[in-house]
């Protein structure tokens, strides 16, 4: 469940179970978690949304931005993937 700064319970927190429009509330991460997250400056960030690279934020007010932890967590698996597919064709090579 997730808990707000009032201390009300208000759901569950996380990315959606399934990809079919269920209703979950996503974590929300903002700008200043970003570096964290990725191990990326904030101007790296916004230099990959320009080339498509990495997922746009989304508005929060008026001078706040913020990513959805979903698509956050989609990039990195991607990320990931394409280490391994890398890395498995590095090895493929080097045994040919």
């Amino acid at each position: 469940m997730l808990k707000t700064r009032s201390g009300k319970t208000v759901g569950t927190a996380g990315p959606s179970a399934s990809d079919t429009g269920d209703h979950v509330i996503q974590r929300i991460y903002r700008r200043d978690e970003m570096p964290a997250i990725t191990g990326y400056t904030v101007d790296h960030i916004y230099e990959l949304i320009k080339i498509g690279e990495f997922p746009r934020p989304i508005p929060l007010g008026p001078r706040a931005v913020g990513w959805v932890g979903s698509e956050i967590a989609r990039w990195q698996r991607e990320r990931i993937a394409a280490r391994d597919a890398r890395e498995q064709a590095e090895d493929v090579e080097a045994t040919a």
